[in-house]
């Protein structure tokens, strides 16, 4: 039976507590009976994966703002409630959506086990596709999208919601203001409509942002639409677009899925030889410091080009407001951008023009993810330990004094007060936590109480990476 601390504002770890820290390991109130498989907590809301008797069953509690916990209500939940749909395969809690798979069982012999998809919360922009206009689903309804030959898959995005079939094809619903649904138009859909991507394109990862999508294909190429005002699309124009076109990617190596991060007008693309390329706004000289400041030419990107990088091989990316911290294979961080109040933790406040490491002191360990939100960064060591480095006047870093800007890493010892800490962990991608082999604990920061997380977590000890 798994014991948490950490923030608790949304009762999102399950633990019937009052306090929105809870600094103490403590006991989730979940049957006895429920092995517990898999844990993911996104955005608040909690969804606990594993068996009951032999049978899968999912438990889900945290922030339900939207009904995004299907639970006929829209009021939080800080004890795990049962999902009620007969034969759960899967649930999945994003972006204040939720998408239940099931399998109802088959009458007859020869009949088929049926899958059916269930949707419920956000639905603003008729992102559940069920072709209904009401803004919020409380209780969750049956997606009734009979196309052959049937969904594979369903990835949901802020504010969009995108259907893989078995045959490769693609449908998509939601809001498509700047054509990012891929559809042919800029309307908005609340039933899905087939995505118009090339023939025999099979998309394996879907990446959007600020009104653009990016599609990873099965071959390693990679596809956009929607909004291109920057350049940001990769396509060598600032046009937009209305269905999904192919990135210029003369240079770059295979694009394998999760290597695209974009949003802002700016996109990130890594390849499969750890190759870092950018395109869009380079107001700033955020993308490429040394461009010449007179050079109009060079404020928007529209192809994607490469980022100096010194032939390190880039494994991850973390965009902040005006900067980018990129974890090379080795696992150890750089930085570059505009820097005004030290955020890159580079130990000073200037321009940071090429990538370089992170300066830390000796008594922090490796770290392990980084969150950034407008001017301040948060950095997590392997022992779950939280440090704070950047702009700090009104006390958004909640360390031990109100200093700023601070330029080397602090250690966070008020996290209630810590103003940027649940905004920066809420919409981090990738934070992990481990469950500990043995005990059925999560590993937390037992001074600040852990951290709010977007995670995975398995029961084998190791990580799982968040989609």
């Amino acid at each position: 039976m798994p014991h948490y601390s950490g923030i608790n504002s949304f009762g999102q770890l399950g633990i019937i507590d009052g306090d929105i820290i809870i600094r103490k390991w403590a006991r989730v109130q979940l049957p006895r009976s429920f092995q517990v498989l898999k844990v993911v907590c996104r955005q608040g809301s909690t969804v606990f994966t594993g068996e009951t008797d032999g049978v899968t069953s999912v438990f889900v509690c945290g922030l339900n703002d939207c009904g995004q916990l299907g639970v006929g209500h829209r009021h939080s939940l800080t004890t795990p409630s049962p999902v009620h749909q007969d034969s759960v395969i899967a649930v999945t809690v994003r972006h204040k959506t939720c998408f239940i798979h099931s399998r109802a069982m088959a009458t007859g012999t020869d009949i088929e086990p049926e899958d059916r998809w269930y949707a419920c919360g956000d639905n603003s922009h008729g992102q559940l596709c069920l072709g209904s206009a009401r803004p919020f689903i409380v209780d969750p309804m049956l997606i009734d999208f009979n196309v052959e030959p049937g969904i594979e898959a369903i990835t949901a995005q802020s504010q969009s919601t995108f259907i893989h079939m078995r045959d490769g094809t693609m449908f998509a619903a939601g809001n498509n203001d700047r054509g990012q649904l891929g559809i042919g138009h800029c309307r908005d859909v609340d039933w899905p409509c087939m995505v118009h991507l090339p023939p025999r394109a099979r998309t394996v990862d879907v990446a959007s942002g600020s009104g653009s999508t990016f599609f990873t294909v099965e071959d390693g190429t990679l596809l956009a639409t929607g909004w291109n005002r920057r350049g940001q699309l990769g396509l060598g124009n600032r046009l937009d677009a209305v269905v999904p076109q192919h990135v210029l990617l003369s240079d770059v190596g295979r694009v394998l899925p999760g290597s695209v991060i974009t949003g802002n007008c700016r996109t990130f693309i890594i390849d499969d030889r750890g190759r870092l390329y950018a395109c869009g706004d380079n107001i700033a000289a955020f993308l490429f410091p040394d461009t010449d400041e007179h050079d109009q030419t060079r404020f928007m990107v529209t192809k994607p080009s490469r980022c100096t990088w010194s032939g390190l091989h880039a494994s991850r990316i973390i965009v902040t407001q005006l900067g980018i911290f990129v974890q090379c294979s080795s696992g150890k961080w750089f930085s570059r951008g505009v820097n005004s109040n030290g955020e890159l933790c580079q130990g000073h406040t200037g321009p940071v023009r090429s990538f370089m490491p992170l300066v830390l002191p000796p008594s922090i360990g490796r770290i392990v993810h980084i969150a950034p939100y407008l001017h301040s960064t948060f950095l997590i060591d392997e022992n779950f330990k939280v440090y704070g480095v950047g702009l700090n006047d009104w006390h958004q870093l909640g360390i031990a004094h109100n200093m700023s800007p601070i330029l080397a890493p602090e250690r966070v010892v008020s996290p209630d007060a810590a103003i940027a800490l649940g905004p920066a962990i809420c919409q981090s991608r990738d934070i992990q936590l481990w469950l500990r082999p043995g005990d059925g604990k999560v590993a937390g920061d037992d001074e600040t109480g852990g951290i709010e997380t977007a995670c995975d977590v398995c029961s084998s000890g190791e990580p799982v990476s968040s989609a």
